[in-house]
C-alpha cells in the first residue's frame, strides 16, 4: 500500500540501501519524514519535515535527499519534480537572490516565472526541497527565506506572490562542523567531544529563531576506512553490473582494491570521486578490448592495470579462490 511507504521502517530501509555508513542520519531523517506524512506533527502551517544535514563533503548529504525524493515520488505517482534542488551557495547577494525568488513588478525578468522557487513549489507541492550548502549563502537571504518557510509553511517571491509550502519535506545541507568531526578543528583538546564542538558551530551558523524551527540537526559521520570501504564495495557492485551488460567481467584483486580505498581516503571528496576513479581505472581500459574476463594487476609504481585471463588462468582461479587474493565481481 502507498501508506506503507511513509512508515519509518520503510523510509529508513530505502535510505540505508543507498547511503552507506550513515545509519544514524538515515534513522533521524526517516523518523522526521514519517512524523510529517503520518499526521503526527504537533504544529501545523509548516513543511511536513525540516532537517539540517551537516558534515564533510562526500558523506552522503545530497544522496540522502535524492534517495528520499525517489522513494516518496514512487508512492505519489504525480506530475512535477520529485526533488526541487537549490544551490544556495549561489545566493551571495540580493542581486543573485533574484534568480531564486524573481524580480519585482516592472523589473527585467518579472514576467518570466518558470524558474522561480515559488513557481517550482506551486507545480510540485509535495516534493523534497533541497537547500544545498546553506552555510555559503548570504545570511540575510537565507534567514529571511527560512524564517518564512519553516515558520509559516509559505514562500513569497519578490513579485509578492505567496505559495503554500506545507506539503514539502525540506532538507538543508552544510559543511559546518566537518573539521571538528574529524578532530581537525583548531584548539580541539584531547578531552573535548568533537560532536559537541560541531553542534556549537552549527548554532553559530543559523539564527536562533531559524534553528529552533528545524525538526532535527543531523551530524553526518566522517568517512573512516570502514565506511569508505563499504562505499567502495557498492561502487564495485555497480561496476560489475555495468560491465556485464557489455560482456565484460572484471576481477578486482585485494591489492587493487586497497589502492582504490587508500586513494579515496586521501581526498576530502573521496566518496564523491569513487565512481569516477573506478570508471577511470577499471572501466576505461576496456574500451579497446574484446568482451571477456579481465583481472587487475598492480605494477611496481602502484598503478592498476587490467590483463585478460586465459582459459587456463580461469580454470586455476576456480580451483583456488580466496577472498584475500581478489574480490570477484
Amino acid at each position: 500500500a502507498a501508506s506503507d511507504v511513509y512508515k519509518r521502517q520503510a523510509l529508513e530501509r530505502a535510505l540505508r540501501s543507498r547511503v552507506l555508513g550513515q545509519d544514524e542520519a538515515c534513522h533521524a531523517l526517516a523518523r522526521q519524514v514519517a512524523l510529517g506524512h503520518r499526521g503526527l506533527r504537533l504544529t501545523d502551517r509548516r513543511p511536513r519535515s525540516a532537517v539540517l544535514l551537516t558534515g564533510g563533503t562526500g558523506t552522503g548529504k545530497t544522496l540522502l535527499a535524492t534517495t528520499l525524493a525517489d522513494h516518496l515520488a514512487a508512492a505519489r505517482q504525480e506530475a512535477g519534480e520529485a526533488l526541487i534542488r537549490v544551490d544556495t551557495a549561489m545566493l551571495t547577494s540580493e542581486h543573485l537572490g533574484s534568480t531564486l525568488l524573481g524580480a519585482p513588478p516592472g523589473y527585467v525578468g518579472s514576467d518570466r516565472r518558470e524558474g522561480w522557487l515559488t513557481s517550482r513549489i506551486a507545480a510540485s507541492p509535495h516534493a523534497v526541497l533541497l537547500l544545498d550548502e546553506i552555510d555559503k549563502a548570504s545570511p540575510l537571504i537565507r534567514d529571511n527565506l527560512l524564517l518564512e518557510l519553516l515558520g509559516n509553511g509559505t514562500v513569497t517571491d519578490y513579485s509578492g506572490r505567496t505559495v503554500d509550502a506545507s506539503g514539502l519535506d525540506v532538507v538543508l545541507t552544510a559543511n559546518t562542523g566537518a573539521r571538528a568531526l574529524t578532530r581537525q578543528a583548531p584548539g580541539l583538546g584531547p578531552g573535548e567531544d568533537p560532536r559537541a564542538v560541531a553542534r556549537r558551530q552549527v548554532r553559530q551558523l543559523l539564527a536562533p529563531e531559524v534553528l529552533g524551527r528545524l525538526d532535527a540537526v543531523v551530524l553526518m559521520e566522517p568517512l573512516d576506512r570502514d565506511r569508505m570501504s563499504r562505499v567502495l564495495d557498492q561502487v564495485l557492485v555497480t561496476l560489475a553490473r555495468v560491465c556485464a551488460r557489455s560482456g565484460y567481467t572484471v576481477e578486482v584483486t585485494h591489492q587493487a582494491r586497497e589502492i582504490l580505498l587508500t586513494q579515496a581516503l586521501a581526498r576530502p571528496d573521496g566518496a564523491r570521486r569513487l565512481h569516477r576513479e573506478v570508471e577511470r581505472a577499471l572501466a576505461a581500459p576496456l574500451l579497446d578490448q574484446d568482451a571477456g574476463t579481465y583481472r587487475t594487476h598492480v605494477d611496481e609504481h602502484g598503478h592498476i592495470t587490467l590483463t585478460r585471463t586465459t582459459p587456463k588462468d580461469a580454470l586455476n582461479q576456480d580451483k583456488t579462490p580466496t577472498t584475500d587474493e581478489h574480490t570477484p565481481l
